[in-house]
């Protein structure tokens, strides 16, 4: 998850520079911004469906066998 966090701060930092110092940084489109930013997040998306499988796989799933007495659940 560390990646995501380097991306983001570094997204974050360029932004905060282009609105404090507009005229010593060059300026990104505001497209191009936003591709930056959806690609980002599908990126955290893929991450956490990953952890929720991974999840499952750690810990595993509760299940129970139900039926009548000596049907040949075990």
């Amino acid at each position: 998850i560390g990646f995501l966090r380097d991306e983001l701060k570094g997204l974050l930092a360029q932004i905060e520079a282009e609105m404090d110092f507009p005229e010593d940084v060059d300026s990104v489109p505001k497209e191009e911004r936003l591709e930056q930013i959806d690609g980002l997040l599908e990126r955290v998306e893929i991450y956490l469906q990953g952890a929720s499988l991974g999840r499952v796989y750690r810990e595993g799933l509760k299940t129970v066998l139900v039926g009548k007495p000596n049907v040949g659940k075990s």
